[in-house]
């Protein structure tokens, strides 16, 4: 429908700026899938007290890299072309629903919350496609952004609903230990970038 809907050369276009949203993605440095790997661990082992504090400090990372790396892309955009400028704008707004996203789909991964995770997957196409049919006509490459984050802002508030997201979030870094931080990281580290 996308590709329809924008034509050749703009759906070229938004397929450029989208290899940079997916990297972009990876700027919770791991913490995500260090999280999805731990919370069973410590789940089983009845350490519910590790089990908040990991989701708490990932929710952190999450919103921190989000919001830091999306004002770093708004800066690095300010010198190019208006219509490139306005695309990574663009990306730097959707990166925050889009991570908070992925965070829901960890946990959902790692609680076996698979009703969760299916709801918000509908509502994400759902309000996507919906905003997309009808801003895209009018606003070209926009409308793809307005559908993105309204898909991903439906599937994050959906799991908010659903207790998904501990409050308050892990920003109490002087309390974080390297024992804590460890585990959550090294998974990327042992497998890659």
């Amino acid at each position: 429908m996308v590709a329809a809907l924008l034509g050749p050369v703009e759906y070229g276009f938004w397929k450029v700026i989208q290899v940079g949203l997916d990297y972009l993605g990876y700027t919770h440095f791991g913490f995500m899938h260090g999280m999805a790997r731990q919370i069973p661990l410590y789940r089983a082992a009845g350490e519910s007290e590790k089990d908040h504090g990991t989701r708490q400090i990932t929710l952190g990372v999450t919103l921190l890299t989000s919001l830091g790396a999306g004002g770093l892309v708004i800066l690095a955009a300010m010198p190019m072309a208006a219509e490139v400028r306005l695309a990574w704008v663009g990306v730097a707004c959707v990166l925050l629903p889009t991570q908070l996203f992925r965070f829901l789909h960890m946990i959902c991964l790692a609680d076996g919350r698979f009703a969760v995770l299916s709801g918000a997957n509908v509502l994400l196409a759902v309000a996507s496609f919906i905003v997309m049919a009808w801003w895209i006509p009018r606003w070209g490459l926009a409308g793809v952004f307005l559908g993105l984050g309204a898909g991903y802002w439906a599937g994050v508030l959906f799991g908010w609903v659903r207790g998904i997201y501990p409050w308050p979030p892990g920003f109490n870094w002087v309390h974080i230990t390297r024992r804590q931080v460890d585990p959550l990281v090294l998974p990327l580290l042992q497998n890659g970038f």
